[in-house]
């Protein structure tokens, strides 16, 4: 509790609601204000919310304090900004992270083959920033239906001794449990990511092309069930 908390990207203000649960100071960077407006108006978003209304690599760069948690939640439909993971916004978020502080970056849960190339290039990039970096994943059988987190820190930091508790799921005691072991995967076609070889749609494009097709169709079967 207390933790200052900075979430780039609100959608429709989970990620915002879960922090406040949990007692964070948060502050969050939105691109579009027509976002900010659906997600107090539908999605139950407390309007008195510090969000501000900005492009968040301007934000990044602009930053007047420090903190604890940075989130990157960003996502035009299923496509995350490249400018965003490049090793100059990296170092950006190092200038804007307290001593101890944690990057978390939400992306595409593929990690293997031609799919994962773009995953293996974030952590490739982050690690060469000087993070330490892990690849936390969400519970699922397949690559698909996953999610990738990783969390990068400038420090070592203990996630073997967790407490994290969310309504109807069992407790995480250890986050550790949920990485993946990189010491175990093939780097060698991964990319360092940089403001002037903006590559990223390409690395990721094939894998965003899996992620909405099978998007489309998990929503469409609901549908189509109902008739």
């Amino acid at each position: 509790k207390g933790s200052d908390a900075l979430i780039l990207g609100l959608g429709g203000g989970t990620l915002l609601k879960q922090y406040n649960r949990l007692g964070f100071n948060t502050d969050v960077i939105e691109l579009d204000k027509r976002v900010k407006d659906v997600s107090i108006e539908y999605f139950n978003v407390d309007p008195s919310s510090n969000i501000k209304i900005d492009d968040a690599r301007h934000a990044l760069k602009t930053l007047e304090k420090k903190y604890d948690i940075i989130t990157f939640d960003l996502f035009l439909s299923e496509t995350p900004p490249s400018h965003l993971l490049t090793i100059e916004s990296f170092q950006e978020v190092q200038s804007g992270l307290k001593e101890n502080g944690l990057l978390m970056i939400n992306f595409f849960g593929f990690t293997s083959g031609d799919l994962g190339r773009a995953s293996r290039s974030v952590y490739k990039t982050l690690v060469e920033c000087g993070f330490k970096t892990n690849m936390c994943v969400t519970p699922s059988n397949d690559e698909m239906g996953r999610n990738l987190i990783f969390l990068a820190s400038l420090s070592d930091l203990d996630f073997t001794n967790t407490n994290y508790k969310e309504p109807f799921i069992p407790a995480i005691t250890n986050l550790e449990k949920h990485f993946l072991d990189a010491s175990k995967m093939d780097f060698s076609d991964a990319v360092l990511l940089t403001d002037d070889q903006p590559i990223m749609e390409h690395l990721y494009a094939d894998a965003a092309l899996e992620w909405r097709k099978a998007s489309n169709f998990a929503y469409a079967e609901k549908f189509i069930n109902k008739l």
